[in-house]
């Protein structure tokens, strides 16, 4: 074949092969086993969770799955990576230096991955004043790593003495220099990134870039290839991945090298001068030439290959060079740009006074960093952070000025992001807790200037947990976003409407002159909150709890006023759902005096502090005790009895009232189921429920489980509901009271002639009894009113073929009145107080021989 159509065929094959099928690609079934060093962060390391991350990973993570090859991540140091690859323990490497001796062993791909350079550092307590200060130094390299070898040739041939010690991993490299071991280290510039606690001295050599690697005599080179070209698509594109994520761990903005890129540009200059002055001495004048050659053509690869914006201009600003890099972000080419002055690349509007600011400070001190605004082809202006240095000849005259231009575009887009994310809630659009204290700190300083008022009011929505579940999360997110644009519309342009957290808002009303003015914002809240919500074709109504506390005469401190506000906000719902309240010291005492119990009821189970006592009921047409009811009492501190109207409705808000509930449904079952044996008739159970056990999940089966557990009879235990749990939610209390009437269990509903249930439904729950609340037997014998309530309520019980119970009973005319009106039970102090389980059985030996 002759020697001239060699060429043509290896070109004409190249072409096509990325149109050729797959699997002339592949490499069997193998997974490839990608190389990473671990110890060189940000390019590769191993992360917190014992993972491989970086630079390098993310990328051919990326490009490799885009090609659909199977691979895995191998470690490795630098000292062990090059015998990995020839062995073919490690297939591809992602980022090594091009030398002739690593080009005879290793296949090099046609792109690189990015530029770099050698880097002297030292440690943060260092000092470096030139060169020279490494004169009789320790200074740091790794073993196999041309950088070192690079570092070493150069200081032989400046003659410059020093001790080389030599090191296998990066890591401990740096280790070393940062606990002054050694006084510095040489080491490619990307693995610096992030590193503290040492100093980046402007030393830089053997600037070249890195590319991906495989074994010259392996089976990858094709991959490597199509890794080749892909990295030159990503790079040709300015909106790659490729960018986003080498701003995500190198830079741009944040790349401590940038600022050595005018040394780069110096030192060509400085090099070409160099070489001139050489040519003196022929001996070393090939050797010098090559050497000074190669080095510049390395500095102008690693200038095209960075990713700021770099500019040279002549003495006068006219543009004589640009690179690859601001033709991306600037949209124009060289050919357009070069011999127009840089002036033009900003627009018109303050042109003259920055050029005049940045040309002043470069005559003092040869350098400018700082923001400007800059145009770009299409028109449009942009923000650009700009470092200028002044390059000057021998003789200090002015000869050259670098740019290195970096797009802030994308920064300010996420800078306001993230302030957005910081300082409004994303669901309602308002601000959030952040910006709220933000304004209320700077509303707090005007009312102390102005002697004003500061008014907090805490919002929170009634019912919007049952609306959740009623309607689902989505109907609730839609409801709050709407109240919250509804808040803004009742509020004056000055106040500040903040989602605060979950269904309650705070709203910040400033420059208020009277309590009448609050009163009246408040009222305006509430009724307009009354009206409904229109969410998905429904119609949602909610109402809203208000807790309002004003500075400065609520609190001294700005910051407590916040904290009073939802405190009141907190009694106010207590007291009734839809009203509002104005903080009080006292509310807050009572406030903090609960939250002191809660903290105790935390541990009373654990610390066998919650008690169960029982208090009989008495047949009063048979004279004999025919059940019990369980009441509970906390021993708080096993020293002070409390009674439930002090510490239920604690149990119930932090839901407490679920483990105490359970404990006391097994204990009770425990206690008098052993008592039962030693009984010729065996008597009822009666255990209350409470609203927040009645809603609770799965209540028929955890009863089962109990009686279960304890060999209890379920038609000896009787269930106690108030009317107002009855009537909370009639579709699901009946489908509660079945599941335990299938079980045999009474339902008993108590407190009765106190709620507002109605008779029909009443009619369709599978009830038992009927207990008459207290109030109605209390002042019986002297009010026929209760007398005549008492009366209907027992010939309303014979009708619907229920057993009545009258609660409260304390004196003998009592019985005497229920006995005459055919009332079957009675309980209360005139039979028996509540008592613990060993005072019961005494109770029931006495009454049954009695």
């Amino acid at each position: 074949m002759k020697k001239g159509k060699l060429p043509l065929i290896i070109t004409i094959f190249v072409f096509f092969l990325p149109f050729l099928p797959h699997k002339l690609y592949a490499d069997g079934e193998n997974t490839i086993q990608f190389g990473f060093i671990t110890d060189t962060p940000p390019i590769s390391f191993i992360n917190k969770a014992g993972k491989p991350d970086g630079f390098l990973v993310e990328l051919f993570s990326r490009i490799l799955d885009e090609m659909d090859v199977e691979y895995s991540f191998v470690e490795t140091n630098y000292g062990e990576l090059f015998s990995k690859l020839e062995s073919g323990e490690i297939d591809i490497y992602g980022a090594l230096f091009q030398t002739e001796s690593r080009k005879k062993v290793f296949y090099f791909a046609a792109e690189s991955i990015s530029g770099g350079w050698g880097q002297l550092f030292i440690s943060k307590e260092g000092r470096y004043d030139s060169i020279q200060s490494l004169s009789g130094r320790k200074i740091g390299i790794v073993t196999g790593d041309e950088i070192g070898a690079s570092f070493t040739s150069f200081m032989d041939a400046l003659g410059i003495p020093f001790t080389i010690v030599e090191y296998t991993t990066f890591g401990s490299l740096i280790e070393d220099v940062k606990s002054n071991k050694i006084y510095g280290g040489v080491i490619y510039n990307s693995y610096l990134l992030g590193t503290e606690d040492i100093k980046i001295t402007p030393t830089v050599f053997s600037p070249e870039p890195a590319y991906p690697v495989t074994a010259l005599n392996g089976p990858h080179k094709q991959l490597l290839d199509r890794i080749s070209t892909r990295l030159t698509s990503l790079k040709n594109n300015r909106d790659s991945y490729y960018y986003s994520l080498y701003s995500k761990w190198i830079g741009p903005r944040n790349n401590p090298y940038a600022e050595h890129i005018p040394t780069i540009i110096t030192a060509v200059i400085v090099i070409l001068t160099t070489t001139a002055f050489l040519l003196i001495n022929r001996s070393i004048l090939k050797k010098t030439i090559l050497r000074r050659t190669r080095e510049l053509e390395q500095a102008s690869t690693i200038l095209e290959n960075s990713l700021e914006g770099i500019i040279i201009t002549d003495k006068n600003l006219v543009i004589t060079k640009v690179n690859r890099a601001f033709e991306k972000i600037s949209g124009f080419s060289e050919r357009e740009i070069l011999g127009r002055s840089i002036e033009e690349l900003s627009p018109p509007e303050g042109r003259t006074e920055q050029f005049e600011a940045m040309m002043t400070a470069l005559d003092k001190t040869g350098k400018w960093v700082g923001e400007t605004w800059n145009r770009r082809k299409n028109g449009e202006i942009f923000p650009q952070h700009k470092s200028v240095v002044l390059i000057k000849d021998k003789k200090g005259e002015p000869l050259n000025y670098s740019f290195v231009c970096q797009d802030l575009s994308q920064n300010r887009d996420l800078e306001k992001r993230l302030h957005y994310m910081s300082n409004y809630d994303r669901q309602t659009d308002l601000p959030n807790k952040n910006l709220f204290y933000d304004r209320l700190l700077m509303a707090g300083m005007n009312a102390d200037r102005e002697k004003n008022i500061v008014c907090v009011v805490s919002l929170g929505l009634d019912n919007f947990k049952k609306i959740n579940r009623s309607y689902g999360h989505q109907v609730g997110d839609e409801l709050l976003k709407m109240v919250g644009e509804r808040l803004k519309t009742l509020c004056r342009r000055s106040d500040t409407v903040s989602r605060y957290e979950g269904d309650e808002f705070s709203l910040l009303l400033t420059d208020i002159n009277t309590q009448e003015d609050i009163i009246r914002i408040i009222e305006k809240i509430k009724n307009d909150l009354e009206k409904p919500f229109f969410i998905a074709g429904r119609k949602i109504f909610t109402s809203c709890s208000q807790g309002i506390s004003l500075y400065p005469s609520d609190s001294p401190q700005i910051e407590e006023i916040p904290r009073n506000a939802n405190q009141a906000q907190h009694m106010a719902k207590k007291s009734r759902k839809g009203s509002y309240s104005f903080y009080r010291e006292e509310d807050d005492r009572i406030l903090k005096l609960r939250h002191q119990n809660e903290t105790m009821l935390r541990s009373a189970l654990e610390n066998e502090e919650i008690l169960v006592y029982y208090q009989p009921k008495f047949n009063i047409n048979e004279n004999r005790i025919t059940g019990v009811e369980a009441l509970v009492r906390w021993n708080r501190n096993k020293s002070e009895i409390v009674y439930p109207d002090e510490f239920i409705s604690i149990l119930e808000e932090s839901g407490l009232i679920i483990s105490v509930g359970e404990f006391i449904l097994k204990k009770a079952c425990l206690d008098i189921g052993a008592l039962n044996e030693a009984l010729e008739t065996p008597i009822k159970l009666a255990v209350n429920l409470s609203a927040v056990q009645f809603i609770e999940p799965g209540l028929a089966e955890k009863v089962r489980k109990i009686l279960d557990e304890t060999s209890f009879p379920p038609h000896l235990l009787e269930v106690e509901i108030t009317e107002s749990i009855a009537m909370h939610d009639i579709a699901n209390t009946m489908k509660i009271l079945n599941e335990l009437t299938a079980m045999k269990i009474s339902i008993a509903v108590d407190d009765f002639g106190t709620g507002y249930s109605s008779l029909s439904y009443l009619q369709k729950f599978p009830l038992t009894t009927l207990k008459i609340d207290k109030s109605f037997i209390d002042d019986m014998q002297n009010k026929e009113e209760d007398q005549g309530i008492v009366r209907t309520i027992i010939s309303l019980a014979d009708i619907m073929n229920l057993n009545v119970v009258a609660e409260g009973v304390e004196t003998g005319d009592q019985i005497e009145i229920l006995k005459q009106n055919r009332c079957a039970e009675a309980q209360g102090y005139f039979i028996s107080r509540p008592t613990d389980i060993n005072s019961l059985r005494l109770i029931l030996a006495v009454k049954s021989t009695g």
